[in-house]
């Protein structure tokens, strides 16, 4: 199963007891409409990191979308050109 961002950013947060109860919705509500199943990774990851590629002009470094990624955005795009 492939852990959302979010999920991922919240574990890495250091979380205070006012914020429990707003955690506990959100995983309540991720768990309820199985967000964690439908996701499809944000960034190429490769050994614990994230991919990154050169951009532009001036090549700065920018983050690798996911094939899985790429391939939605692909699909949605050609959807939009559609209309």
């Amino acid at each position: 199963m492939v852990m959302p961002t979010l999920f991922l950013i919240l574990a890495l947060m250091q979380i205070h007891e006012a914020d429990h109860a707003k955690v506990t919705l959100w995983e309540n509500f991720a768990q309820a409409h199985n967000i964690a199943e439908r996701s499809v990774p944000l960034f190429d990851i490769r050994d614990g990191h994230v991919t990154v590629i050169p951009y532009g002009r001036n090549n700065r470094l920018v983050l690798k979308r996911s094939v899985r990624m790429e391939a939605l955005m692909g699909d949605r795009l050609i959807k939009e050109h559609q209309k």
